[in-house]
């Protein structure tokens, strides 16, 4: 009854069975390893040990409770005997790869670390698909600054399990670390395909493309982080960097700004925005961005100027459309229409990298609204920059996962990545979604 209850960890009713069954055979040492594996369900990790300890008394060859006692007395940081029994478990049952990884992050945690790679290996040796082994091995290769071998041991990690994240980030950050930029770009990218929500890896990515001097890139990612994490000072400051650099400057007094209310102890961004207010301050002084500016100084004239450039962009008068609707923006910079209209002229000129800047603003202003990462998608795909348009495509279907031409573009990318098994699964899930859509029919 009591090896039942256990099962089902319903460990409060095993306890009394396991005590009683103690009282009539005392010496019965799975008894008592039972007993401990309750106690330890119930979070009693002193009484566990005792109990470990109990059923090595009677058994002195029993490698699992030489096991379990390592693994409690680890949690109450008694490393030392805790690395006594891990390592009389490995004499009795050196197959025990859970017992040489347990024993390699205790020797990891000691700074042992040549220790911790000779049980690290023991463990994939018995078991080479050990996934949190490769990973800790590269982690303590790290440490050592044996680079190479690291970089080995992330990539075995991702290959018994490629679908981690988290590992593919770590072994990002470590060629971030040797400034291997473009190998950097393309792992934190698998990162955010795996979970397009890990703003850690959009922050990375942004940064290499930042030291790289893309400059348009960095700044479609550093507003991706402030999609998912809008309290994030330093993605802030660093697109008031690049606007700078660019000479945008009220842009740029706009994110120090923003930095500044999120950190006001933010020195760099508050150093950024008295220089950049200096420069505006004189950029608005003189007498050509007076006129430009000038007559619109209220609602009305900023509603007419949105009004007049929306009808030169269906005139087909792009370059005055897009002049009319950066004065709109200059006024109202968080005119959501006016944002959207000029994504759309700079497109239509072929002015794809300033169109995704302005798509990326889009999806900071509306977050919650699939369109305009379908647009920034499209706009990337139209600069041949596929890993970014998966992504922003992947991100319009999870917030909207019956966007039909979100899934149709998604098949599209993949087949041109000649990742045929991904395209069919979106083309199918297109003609769930829509059993009449006739391209998708042609392309499957």
């Amino acid at each position: 009854i009591a090896f039942l209850y256990t099962k089902l960890t319903r460990f409060t009713e095993s306890l009394p069975y396991y005590q009683k069954a103690i009282q009539l055979q005392p010496d019965l040492p799975e008894t008592h390893f039972y007993l401990g594996n309750t106690y330890e369900g119930l979070g009693n990790v002193e009484e566990a040990i005792l109990a470990y300890q109990q059923a090595i008394s009677f058994s002195p060859t029993y490698p699992e409770a030489y096991y379990q006692l390592g693994v409690n007395l680890s949690k109450q940081g008694k490393y030392s005997e805790s690395i006594t029994a891990f390592q009389e478990t490995l004499r009795l049952a050196p197959e025990n790869s859970r017992a040489s990884y347990n024993l390699g992050l205790i020797y990891y945690q000691q700074g042992q670390f040549q220790e911790a790679i000779i049980v690290l290996q023991q463990a994939i040796r018995y078991k080479p698909t050990y996934t949190e082994a490769y990973h800790q091995l590269g982690t303590t290769y790290e440490k050592m600054q044996k680079y190479q071998d690291a970089i080995a041991a992330y990539q075995q990690a991702i290959y018994s399990k490629p679908g981690d994240a988290d590992i593919h980030f770590y072994l990002a950050e470590l060629y971030f670390l040797l400034s291997s930029y473009n190998e950097s770009i393309n792992t934190y990218k698998q990162v955010i395909i795996l979970n397009p929500a890990y703003w850690q890896a959009h922050f990375q990515l942004a940064m290499c493309y930042f030291y790289k001097e893309n400059y348009p890139l960095a700044l479609t990612t550093y507003r991706q982080v402030l999609v998912y994490k809008v309290d994030h000072e330093q993605s802030h400051y660093q697109i008031g960097l690049i606007y700078e650099r660019q000479e945008r400057f009220s842009e740029a007094a706009n994110n120090y700004l923003a930095a500044l209310k999120l950190n006001p102890n933010y020195l760099a961004a508050e150093e950024g925005l008295a220089k950049v207010n200096k420069l505006l301050q004189n950029e608005l002084t003189t007498p050509a961005n007076q006129q430009a500016y000038s007559f619109v100084d209220n609602k009305l004239e900023v509603d007419k100027l949105y009004e007049k450039a929306l009808a030169q962009s269906q005139a087909g008068e792009y370059k005055e459309a897009i002049s009319a609707y950066r004065q709109v923006l200059f006024q109202k910079p968080n005119h959501i229409k006016a944002h959207y209209n000029l994504a759309t002229a700079l497109s239509k000129l072929g002015r794809h990298h300033e169109a995704i800047d302005i798509y990326q603003q889009l999806t900071q202003l509306t977050p919650s609204q699939a369109t305009a990462f379908y647009n920034l998608g499209v706009a990337y795909n139209k600069l041949g920059q596929t890993s970014e348009a998966l992504i922003a495509y992947h991100q319009a279907i999870r917030l909207e996962n019956h966007y039909v031409e979100a899934h149709f573009a998604l098949g599209v990318v993949y087949s041109k990545l000649k990742q045929y098994k991904e395209a069919v699964e979106a083309y199918k899930q297109v003609l769930n979604l829509n059993p009449q859509y006739a391209s998708a029919y042609y392309n499957l």
